[in-house]
């Protein structure tokens, strides 16, 4: 919407933003697929340019790129290489696709017409800031030939050689190719990407026969022109300036707008004010200029004597209640003022190209509008109804690019753009929130490509970036330790070249904004490894664990400088204190740090290898997965059926929190099946299970929870940290503020406020009760201080998640091969000596075997179906071995024999 103001908001509320620009750039149903502002109303070089910042923004703040990600950025107009810019500043290479030779072809060669950045924001906006204050690719008003020359230098001084360039290449096909999308360019060769961002601009102008194009310059300045009757056609911005120039003898929109603002703010400022507070909230109509005085404002404006004809009604012009204008503010000023001194003519009824007839050799035109039967002379047209968007959402519709998709998903993509001006929203693609990092490339997720893993640390511990270098040269030499080396290749897939640094990650940073938190979250979802300085183990960092107890198997390897005594193992989390913590002494040399952590990763790498589906180094991953078989073991669980509560035990928090607390909930859900309401503890949750096991199912299925933060009991933070990443409903945070449970730090505090805790009061005297802190419970408030939403965890961790360790990620013959290896042990060579409890029972020494007996044929008839054989797969060639000597073994049964024989007929050797 052109007169709509650009959105500042803060950088705490940005991921509500994030999720709203996704929904309205990528294609329904398709995803990867960007389509940039092509069905938005705003058509300026710099609300596109904002556009493209904004999603390149929301991609990495939702999880969708990757240091390897692969991107294609189709057009090279200010959009296009700006969005590729800002990729290049992310540390992802793109490629930039673009039909002609040069970039920004369009205005390139335009000199007369003015650009301004910020001239249709006034009056939120001075005027007088010229410059864009853009991230990547910055300008400032001009002409818009020099606007090119401007962003041109920049481009080829910071971006040309971090792009991959395809100027000069027609895109034909824009195909899906399994997960990913092909590029297919006139000559037929294609490239595959992950993602395309589609920044063909806003499309080629409709019936340009009888008019100059926008970007085409006006002979403004001949003397013959200036004594022409123009007829200019539209009511946007495009038609607007172009009566503004054409009404001023000497043609400088820039003039004409600063003359009118700077007599403005000289008449009256009281009247300014009142303005900028009508167009605020959304006044239309020409009642907004009622009070202004058009003769003073236009005294000093060298007006032409002619008149203008404009084929638009007062209503599109300005504006109703039901329908707002499509220009900005202070255009639709300056042409009302121009209505007020006669030089503009307002005609109304709908102009094409077929209402036109040249007369003579086109030095005049008759002009026939719908509604009237007399035409009407002038010697120019100016049409200005706007271009013919480039992807076209209906069946039968002309689009310059082939695109792969249902023609009813771009047609859905439209409506989200219709129903956002007609309920007259805000636009969040124009939300300009912009923090000196926001582009930087810890923004997104290192390459653990060269160094497989990350290292959580606490600043207060290292609070100088040269403080950690002698921790991280000694995690450098320890995985390059043979032994490590070796089992990283199994472990990664592939050799792992240890080189450049060790990705690191503050916990205080990570937990200090919506983008560090989403930057910490992928990181911790796509690490392999991560090694966590666990001495002592804060809330923060107990935060984060419990994410990554969530996302992935393994390796997490956390170490406790000093003896692991009974006071630092109290300190520890409940749900940790089964965790191998590693012992390393105070310093970083060889023997005291190096040595002791080798040790376990190495092994914990080894246990990975043999049985990847069996190996956990933190609680809960199975549990949150294999809930059961029966509907009701994985049904949601209402509010009244069971509501967890995450809180402390202690004896002081129990007899003035939780009693409260479960007074509290209990009202808000009278109906539960529970006598004392459906408020429970893992200690209150039935079934005579492990405690662990029943609270992690809790925290899957539960639709309703509540973390009390109270205390600042690092467990809750744990199993807070596995809820936002398990459930897309999150948590409702509160805590106590009283004096006696206030333990605050900094990062405690800012983590509460990033999660958006409510503080309550148990005091009778004060009003702060935990019923303010529920407040809605069932319909879920809006978290305070601009907290970032509660599904954000989860809807990154969605995108993230490491497919290969979820189920599937294991083969049939993998697993196959493990249970029989679980069973029998690696050394079949040693099978007399089973690995079973009980070995003088021959009935478990019987069963064991015929259970190894039956995984190696299931081996074996699954690898033979699979086109292997003895040759091409080693496994199999051992399975038989194994088979033709268990077929003589008398604790099997003969059946059992007589399927093994019969295999091994059908497998030759």
């Amino acid at each position: 919407m052109a007169n709509q103001q650009f959105k500042i908001i803060g950088m705490e509320k940005i991921d509500d933003a994030w999720s709203n620009i996704i929904e309205l750039l990528q294609v329904p149903n398709q995803a990867g697929l960007f389509i940039l502002g092509c069905f938005a109303r705003r058509v300026t070089i710099y609300s596109q340019q904002v556009r493209a910042i904004n999603l390149i923004d929301a991609l990495a703040g939702q999880g969708y790129l990757t240091p390897a990600s692969k991107v294609a950025v189709v057009g090279a107009g200010f959009s296009g290489l700006t969005a590729a810019a800002a990729l290049t500043k992310l540390g992802i290479r793109p490629t930039l696709y673009d039909t002609q030779t040069a970039s920004m072809h369009l205005q390139r060669s335009c000199v007369t017409r003015y650009i301004h950045p910020h001239i249709y924001d006034w009056p939120s906006e001075d005027i007088n800031k010229i410059q864009a204050s853009l991230p990547v690719l910055d300008w400032s008003a001009n002409g818009s030939k020099n606007v090119v020359l401007e962003v041109q230098r920049d481009w080829d001084q910071h971006y040309k050689g971090k792009v991959s360039e395809r100027l000069g290449k027609k895109v034909r096909d824009i195909l899906v190719q399994g997960q990913q999308w092909q590029v297919v360019i006139e000559d037929g060769t294609s490239d595959t990407f992950d993602i395309i961002i589609l920044a063909v601009g806003f499309g080629a102008e409709a019936e340009a026969k009888f008019s100059t194009t926008y970007w085409g310059d006006l002979p403004l300045e001949a003397a013959q022109v200036q004594e022409q009757t123009w007829m200019v056609s539209g009511a946007g911005d495009g038609a607007l300036t172009d009566v503004i120039r054409l009404c001023m003898r000497h043609t400088d929109h820039k003039e004409a707008l600063h003359s009118v603002v700077e007599e403005l703010r000289k008449l009256d400022e009281k009247k300014l004010n009142d303005l900028c507070q009508q167009a605020s909230v959304g006044i239309y109509g020409t009642k907004l200029f009622d009070t202004i005085d058009y003769d003073a404002l236009t005294q000093h404006l060298d007006l032409r004597p002619t008149k203008i004809i404009l084929n638009a009604t007062q209503d599109e012009l300005f504006g109703t209640e039901d329908e707002g204008p499509r220009a900005s503010l202070l255009n639709r000023l300056v042409v009302w003022l121009l209505c007020k001194k006669e030089r503009v003519e307002l005609l109304g009824g709908r102009l094409d190209a077929t209402s036109i007839k040249e007369i003579g050799n086109g030095d005049s035109y008759e002009v026939t509008v719908s509604g009237s039967s007399d035409p009407i002379s002038c010697h120019r047209i100016l049409l200005r109804h706007g271009p013919v968007a480039p992807i076209q959402t209906r069946k039968s519709g002309h689009s310059s690019i082939n695109i792969n998709c249902p023609p009813s998903d771009l047609t859905s993509l439209h409506n989200k753009w219709k129903v956002l001006y007609k309920n007259r929203q805000s636009d969040p693609t124009l939300i300009i929130d912009w923090p000196s990092d926001m582009l930087s490339s810890a923004r997104i997720t290192p390459d653990f490509n060269s160094f497989p893993a990350l290292w959580l640390y606490s600043k207060t511990k290292f609070p100088n970036r040269s403080d950690v270098n002698p921790p991280l040269r000694a995690f450098k030499a320890m995985f390059k330790d043979e032994g490590i080396q070796l089992h990283l290749k199994t472990f990664c897939g592939r050799q792992v070249q240890i080189a450049g640094s060790m990705p690191t990650l503050a916990f205080e940073d990570a937990v200090a904004t919506p983008r560090m938190l989403s930057h910490a979250v992928q990181a911790i979802c796509r690490a392999p490894v991560v090694i966590v300085d666990g001495s002592p183990i804060a809330p923060a960092l107990a935060f984060l664990l419990g994410i990554r107890a969530v996302v992935r198997r393994g390796i997490t390897l956390v170490y406790h400088q000093g003896t692991m005594g009974e006071v630092a193992w109290k300190s520890m989390p409940f749900n940790l204190r089964e965790a191998r913590i590693v012992e390393i002494g105070n310093n970083y040399s060889v023997v005291d740090f190096q040595q002791p952590l080798t040790a376990v990763l190495e092994e914990g790498l080894r246990r990975f290898s043999i049985h990847p589906q069996l190996y956990s180094d933190l609680p809960g991953f199975d549990t949150l997965r294999s809930l059961g078989g029966d509907t009701k073991d994985i049904s949601a669980r209402s509010g009244t059926t069971e509501i967890l509560v995450l809180c402390p035990f202690d004896g002081k928090y129990k007899q003035n929190c939780w009693v409260e607390l479960q007074r509290v909930v209990q009202e808000y859900f009278p109906n539960s099946k529970f006598p004392d309401g459906p408020a429970k503890r893992v200690i209150d949750l039935d079934a005579p299970e492990m405690l662990v096991r029943r609270l992690f199912e809790s925290i899957r299925l539960d639709e309703v929870c509540i973390a009390d933060l109270t205390n600042n009991r690092a467990n809750v933070y744990f199993e807070l940290g596995v809820r936002l990443a398990a459930h897309p409903n999150g948590a409702y945070t509160i805590h106590c503020c009283d004096t006696e449970f206030s333990q605050d730090g900094s990062t405690e505090e800012a983590l509460r406020q990033l999660l958006g805790s409510r503080p309550y009061s148990v005091d009778a005297d004060s009003s702060a009760g935990i019923n303010e802190a529920l407040t809605s419970i069932t319909s879920r408030p809006a978290h305070p201080n601009g907290a970032p939403k509660v599904g954000l965890v989860f809807s990154i961790v969605v995108r993230n998640i490491e497919i290969q360790q979820e189920a599937g990620g294991t083969s049939i013959l993998d697993m196959l091969w493990n249970n029989v290896s679980s069973a029998g042990g690696t050394d079949m060579s040693k099978w007399t000596v089973l690995p079973v409890m009980y070995q003088q029972n021959t009935q478990i020494n019987s069963n064991t075997l015929r259970f190894i007996a039956d995984g190696l044929i299931a081996y074996a008839l699954l690898a033979r179906h699979n086109g292997l054989t003895q040759a091409t797969d080693e496994r199999l060639a051992s399975a038989i071995y194994c088979l033709d000597n268990l077929k003589e073994e008398r604790a099997l049964s003969a059946e059992t024999k007589q399927k093994i024989v019969e295999l091994l007929a059908l497998i030759p050797s």
